[in-house]
């Protein structure tokens, strides 16, 4: 890395890393919103996520030995008695 690059990557971090004491509201402002929009999707995402193993764990995947032909002959079988 040349030295105008570190220069370079230097200015850009300095600039993008502004004390809080320098920023004014508006840009404090987009801050937190930024922030809190982030911090909702990822929780909204952890929610599905948590929802959909917690009714996997639940309910799990139907297993039977029987025939569709047995289901459903069990099922009118169940209906009528």
């Amino acid at each position: 890395m040349t030295n105008k690059q570190s220069s370079e990557q230097s200015t850009a971090k300095s600039e993008s890393q502004k004390s809080i004491a320098n920023l004014t509201l508006s840009e404090l402002e987009q801050i937190i919103e930024d922030i809190a929009k982030r911090t909702l999707q990822e929780e909204i995402i952890i929610t599905k996520q948590s929802d959909e193993k917690l009714l996997d764990d639940t309910f799990g995947a139907w297993e039977d030995d029987k025939t569709e032909q047995e289901i459903i002959q069990e099922i009118y079988d169940s209906r009528a008695e």
